[in-house]
């Protein structure tokens, strides 16, 4: 079911799709559901690369306010190498390169692309290490 504050005019205003008040666009996730995506969704879905990867990171940020798809997805090099360069730097740092520091990495040998600051917190995200040490601490 569509949240009515996320429907304007019969469009959903977190991905500009029209939709009716019976059917979703499937973006307007809790908390729960962001982190079951995140950790359920294929490697290669970052969410440079797809829109429902990009909206659970926004809700996993704690952002609000984000309205409407970026108009960047898909944008940069092959997914494939992303994830490569992402997993290798953070592993590289002994996972203690949070998405700024990953981003920095990668920008000062070349690498960049839209929303690589998104794809590197989510790398941080799915890491099993790091979220293993998360749970422990909490």
């Amino acid at each position: 079911m569509v949240c009515e504050e996320n429907v304007f005019k019969g469009v959903c205003v977190l991905c500009c799709e029209a939709v009716d008040h019976k059917t979703s666009c499937g973006l307007n996730l809790s908390f729960a559901d962001a982190e079951r995506r995140m950790l359920s969704c294929p490697e290669l879905e970052l969410p440079s690369e797809s829109l429902k990867s990009w909206a659970a990171a926004m809700v996993l940020r704690g952002v609000e306010g984000e309205r409407g798809k970026p108009k960047c997805l898909g944008e940069g090099p092959d997914v494939r190498d992303q994830v490569f360069w992402l997993v290798a730097v953070h592993e590289e740092q002994a996972h203690a390169g949070y998405d700024r520091a990953i981003t920095l990495s990668l920008e000062e040998v070349g690498q960049s692309w839209p929303l690589i600051h998104l794809d590197a917190l989510w790398t941080v995200w799915r890491c099993d290490h790091c979220r293993g040490a998360r749970d422990a601490e909490a």
